[in-house]
């Protein structure tokens, strides 16, 4: 008898949906170790790579609604992750920079997720860098052309 039952497997965005909500669960269990949240994380990331930057550049980078990332950026700011001055060629505009206990904690963040990164996945390094190669094209296809 046919249940209608369908290949899951078959499914590509489902099969990436599954993948990205396992990768996620790694990137916050590692992210807790280091005492940091997802947000966090991505802010650093965003100052980290940009420089000091506006709150919308930053919500432009994390993709994360403005109301919660601000709310985020002030507890970051008031534990010293973070801090926010004038822009000096602009006074009228503030900018977010990374201070250097900040970068200190991402520093742990990023090895602490590579090394959890690393346990999970397993790959002799031909195969994780075949795997980086594989996910770098994806993204590349898939993202919409800017310009």
């Amino acid at each position: 008898m046919d249940t209608g039952a369908i290949d899951l497997s078959t499914i590509l965005p489902y099969r990436l949906a599954i993948l990205s909500r396992a990768v996620q669960s790694l990137l916050a269990a590692s992210l807790d170790e280091c005492g940091l949240t997802v947000p966090q994380w991505r802010v650093f990331l965003c100052l980290a790579n940009r420089g000091p930057s506006t709150l919308n550049d930053v919500v432009e980078f994390t993709k994360l609604p403005q109301s919660s990332l601000s709310r985020t950026i002030a507890r970051m700011d008031e534990r010293g992750m973070v801090r926010s001055r004038r822009n000096p060629e602009d006074r009228r505009r503030s900018e977010i920079e990374i201070t250097e206990g900040g970068r200190r904690q991402l520093q742990a963040a990023i090895e602490a997720v590579n090394r959890r990164c690393e346990a999970a996945l397993a790959l002799s390094p031909d195969e994780r860098v075949g795997f980086q190669t594989t996910v770098e094209d994806l993204i590349q296809r898939l993202s919409p052309a800017e310009g």
